[in-house]
């Protein structure tokens, strides 16, 4: 259909209670619709086509970000992935999943969104697997690594156990699962462990290997070891200046690390704030998961007495960001806990 007008009528036949809108996602914008509409929706997903699935998950999660719809509209049409297996619809919903997470993880409330998330993966855990299969496309390689970073994430024994497995077998572990294994090894394991993955990077000179061991190491639920990597980010023996910022981020990424790496950067500032150093990277880092009032004040603070060379529109953004992380919570923690309880409660 093509109009001119800014307002249109669609007469629907009546056997036909609902209708999705932009098929295929071929329109560039936003469709919101009645409530009834999208509690409708989780019931008609099979119905659609993965682009259909994959732009309705996203819409209903850009829209519930911004207040246009109820937090429980994306919860609700996030039960069907479930017995969702295509790449796109799971990368796009794993990425407002995890936030909407990363906002709940100081939250008394965090246990039963991480019960959510481990029912919701079960079954894409199980059909992806850890192994590679013969044939496979790049797109199943990429969505493997993605689902078994969150079943780890939120806490599955069964996934946990069965990385220690491979970290632990004294085999070349596959390429296509390092990442996960190596988040593990971080994660769940102890101080051997945590030296070996160090090991590991000290000792490799494959840059895609570098990058899996930085981007995972901080996830370390130890403070001293998360101190240990922020101070080790500056020993150019071990870290070249250019990977600092992902090695940064892997801390502040940690709920256990954030205000650890803003401090630490803030502290070592005149080190940072160097011409071609990736100052805005480092900003959006350092402050993307901030979500209090108290938060958003530091980093004014901060950023007031000391601005970045060449990073000013970075400051701003951030500054965006953790205003719409407050927004967001005061506006949506209170919905969010009543769908868990009422879904996920004992």
């Amino acid at each position: 259909m093509e109009t001119d007008e800014k307002e249109f009528t669609i007469n629907l036949n009546r056997q036909r209670n609902w209708i999705k809108v932009n098929y295929q996602q071929n329109g560039f914008y936003r469709v919101n619709y009645p409530t009834s509409y999208w509690n409708k929706f989780p019931d008609h997903m099979d119905e659609l086509s993965t682009a259909d699935r994959t732009g309705l998950l996203n819409d209903a999660f850009v829209l519930s970000f911004v207040g246009y719809v109820d937090s429980n509209i994306p919860l609700n049409l996030a039960t069907t992935l479930r017995t969702e297996n295509e790449y796109p619809v799971w990368m796009s919903s794993l990425t407002s999943l995890n936030q909407i997470g990363d906002l709940l993880s100081d939250e008394p409330v965090y246990y039963l969104y991480k019960k959510f998330m481990r029912d919701i993966l079960r079954n894409i855990v199980n059909t992806v697997g850890w192994n590679q299969l013969p044939g496979e496309s790049h797109s199943v390689a990429l969505l493997r690594t993605n689902i078994l970073m969150a079943d780890l994430h939120y806490g599955v024994q069964e996934s946990i156990d069965t990385a220690f497995e491979f970290w632990n077998s004294g085999n070349d572990i596959p390429s296509n699962i390092r990442t996960p294994v190596y988040y593990a090894a971080a994660r769940y394991g102890n101080d051997d462990d945590f030296k070996k993955l160090a090991q590991l990077f000290l000792f490799t000179d494959d840059s895609a290997e570098e990058n899996r061991i930085l981007s995972t190491i901080g996830s370390t639920r130890e403070l001293y070891l998360l101190e240990f990597i922020l101070k080790n980010s500056l020993n150019t023996d071990a870290v070249r200046p250019q990977d600092r910022v992902t090695l940064i981020n892997s801390v502040a990424s940690n709920p256990l690390g954030r205000e650890l790496a803003f401090n630490f950067v803030a502290d070592n500032w005149d080190e940072f704030n160097k011409p071609g150093f990736g100052i805005t990277n480092l900003i959006r880092d350092i402050t993307r998961h901030f979500d209090t009032e108290k938060d958003l004040n530091m980093v004014k603070t901060f950023f007031d007495s000391h601005p970045p060379n060449g990073g000013a529109l970075a400051v701003k953004q951030a500054y965006e960001t953790i205003q719409a992380n407050i927004i967001w919570k005061e506006n949506n923690l209170e919905s969010v806990e009543d769908w868990l309880n009422d879904h996920y409660s004992i």
